[in-house]
């Protein structure tokens, strides 16, 4: 569960939005396919190369 602070419906009478709580649903597949496995390595080494050029 997350928690939005201020992202919210406005309030009655004012202006102040009150918090909006947001409920994740994560999937995580038994097994991928090949290229679901390709596409999920390519994934993995563009977050690497932002993490080194990013030090």
């Amino acid at each position: 569960m997350l928690r939005l602070r201020g992202k919210g419906l406005p309030g009655f009478g004012g202006n102040k939005r009150g918090d909006l709580f947001l409920r994740v649903r994560v999937y995580v597949p038994d097994r991928l396919a090949t290229e679901e496995r390709r596409l999920w390595e390519r994934l993995r080494d563009l977050g690497r190369k932002e993490k080194r050029g990013a030090a």
